[in-house]
């Protein structure tokens, strides 16, 4: 399974490499895993109001955020440097995975992720996403079409949380977001967190939680 980091990328380009690798996975070529950046974005998903986007337009222009509609699940959530976006294209038929289970398989990897510096990830009746006690660390929104993933998950490893209180993630009311870089005292390179998350997706997925 093919993994790459693509670094920090404006989010229409790596929707348009996303699409350009569901094309291809979905006709048959290997999986893939793309990891990004993207600059300040909010993301509505297929459920996602825009009045959880709290903050009017010229203030939206002054903190130089682009907003765009997605077709993934959930609602609205932030994506920006220090956040590493994971994207998975998986023919889900090969792995017989279901959506729900693959899901879980996506919140394995994050947890595995995250016990490798030291943080406990709380997985107690908590909203979809992983969380940290009460502390939202990674969002999860995915789709399936032609039997083939797109979209995934983001991790939060050093990012500008400010930016979340701007909306409700998630549609979440006071939702408490953080990141590897709050949760431990020896924050990691993004890159080494990258290649981390990478591994432990392949790993994941090659080894699926049923």
């Amino acid at each position: 399974m093919l993994t790459t980091y693509h670094g920090l990328v404006s989010y229409d380009i790596g929707q348009t490499i996303q699409q350009e690798t569901h094309s291809s996975v979905s006709a048959g070529g290997k999986d893939e895993i793309l990891i990004f950046q993207h600059p300040n974005t909010y993301t509505l998903g297929r459920m996602g109001k825009p009045e959880d986007i709290l903050i009017n337009n010229e203030d939206i222009k002054r903190l130089d955020i682009e907003i765009r509609n997605t077709d993934r699940g959930g609602e609205v959530t932030y994506h920006g440097p220090g956040q590493l976006v994971v994207y998975p294209i998986i023919k889900l038929d090969r792995l017989k995975l279901n959506p729900s289970e693959y899901v879980n398989t996506l919140k394995t990897a994050i947890t595995g992720c995250l016990s490798d510096y030291n943080i406990v990830a709380n997985e107690n009746d908590m909203p979809t996403g992983v969380w940290v006690e009460n502390r939202k660390i990674a969002a999860i929104g995915v789709r399936v079409s032609k039997k083939t993933t797109s979209h995934g998950l983001a991790l939060n490893v050093t990012t500008d949380l400010s930016y979340f209180d701007h909306i409700i993630p998630c549609g979440i009311q006071n939702c408490v977001v953080t990141s590897i870089e709050k949760e431990t005292s020896n924050t990691p390179t993004i890159e080494e967190i990258a290649e981390n998350i990478g591994g432990k997706l392949g790993n994941a997925l090659e080894n699926p939680v049923t």
